[in-house]
């Protein structure tokens, strides 16, 4: 399945966004054994599938999700033919914890846990909340339309007020908020 993973060098080093399936290969080749700080935008295999795989400082989640990262049932690993992930879970930090210049918005409705990772007020990283013409499943366990339409409200004013933010989802190519705005009929 294909995911986009995303790597940021920031002041504190390099942020893994989302470390999929078949993502650490590719990581481990650019950056070596480097420590890492892992921020994953919600609790599906998709997105945490390499997370073990790689050398992380901190892996930053949602409260709410922090469990999936646990058990495979919760995070659909086990409909992906692997077990639970093996992580040290003193590792696991709340995401509201990051800091620097980052700023997290927890965006629930894909999962309890769902976040996007806004990085400088320049760069919105938002898993599977919001892709380019759509907008993330509400029907996996621990979805919620309701709470999603709430998210979206959060994520229209964030993107009405910098529609030149850049915007890269989970699934599919980056884009702006301006086109988002434009174009997904989830924000018309």
């Amino acid at each position: 399945m294909e995911e986009n993973c995303y790597l940021v060098e920031d002041e504190n080093g390099i942020v893994v966004i989302d470390p999929g399936i078949g993502a650490a290969d590719r990581i481990i080749d650019l950056v070596g054994d480097t420590k890492l700080s892992i921020l994953i935008t919600h609790g599906h295999a998709d997105h945490i599938f390499d997370i073990d795989r790689l050398k992380g400082d901190n892996i930053f989640v949602h409260p709410l999700d922090r469990e999936r990262l646990l058990d495979a049932e919760k995070s659909l690993l086990n409909f992906f033919g692997r077990g639970p992930l093996k992580i040290d879970e003193s590792t696991i930090v709340d995401c509201s914890q990051i800091g620097g210049k980052w700023r997290v918005l927890h965006t629930p409705g894909h999962t309890p846990g769902s976040c996007c990772y806004l990085y400088d007020d320049r760069i919105l990283f938002t898993g599977d909340t919001v892709f380019m013409q759509s907008v993330g499943r509400t029907d996996l366990p621990g979805g919620s339309e309701e709470t999603m339409i709430g998210s979206l409200h959060l994520l229209k004013e964030i993107f009405e007020n910098g529609p030149d933010l850049k915007v890269f989802p989970g699934h599919g190519p980056g884009t702006d908020a301006r086109e988002i705005l434009t174009d997904n009929p989830f924000f018309r």
